[in-house]
């Protein structure tokens, strides 16, 4: 469905989708992760590049991950999502969509976000905002890229692109816990 409202990319390219779930972003678990990086692994080879569409409460959580889960390999692999539904009539999806599948075409390895003309390495994306269209950012690490219509503006050298093998590792440790320490904090917490 998705890609229907795709209508600025070059007839060379050849997209095919392919639907692992449909949930809530808010809903996202470790488990959803391991599905998404065995797609990506077990489709590996039939493709240059790959976009995720995902919703933006836990998309920096899941390109945090999917970096960790892919390492090496000689693709993009790239999330987006947006801010407004799709079917609205001012949204940034439909810009979005065709940033990501943009940047999946190029000669670049490693796990982005593109979201707003920005493209940012997966384990800097962090939500900042809930309203507006600019609503990632990319912390402690300069953004990769920008898209803007049919070309990407690296703003400093481009990264370097792997020529290794994709190792797949979905090995995950849930106990982890983040506390914020304040003044008064009881030791045993």
């Amino acid at each position: 469905d998705l890609l229907q409202f795709v209508d600025k990319v070059p007839p060379l390219y050849h997209l095919d989708s392919k639907v692992l779930m449909n949930i809530d972003s808010t809903n996202m678990q470790p488990e959803s992760w391991v599905t998404i990086a065995e797609a990506i692994r077990d489709h590996y080879e039939w493709y240059d590049g790959f976009v995720i569409t995902h919703g933006t409460d836990t998309m920096g959580y899941t390109s945090s991950a999917l970096s960790y889960m892919l390492q090496g390999g000689n693709k993009p692999i790239v999330i987006t999502g947006s801010q407004v539904p799709m079917s609205f009539e001012r949204t940034d999806a439909k810009r979005n969509l065709q940033d990501a599948i943009r940047f999946a075409c190029e000669d670049i390895s490693g796990v982005f976000v593109v979201f707003d003309g920005k493209v940012i390495q997966g384990t800097r994306a962090v939500k900042v905002k809930t309203k507006s269209y600019d609503a990632f950012e990319s912390i402690n690490h300069p953004y990769i890229g920008y898209v803007e219509g049919k070309d990407v503006i690296y703003p400093f050298a481009k990264p370097e692109h792997a020529n290794h093998e994709l190792q797949c590792d979905t090995s995950v440790c849930t106990d982890v816990i983040v506390v914020k320490l304040y003044p008064g904090i009881k030791p045993e917490l």
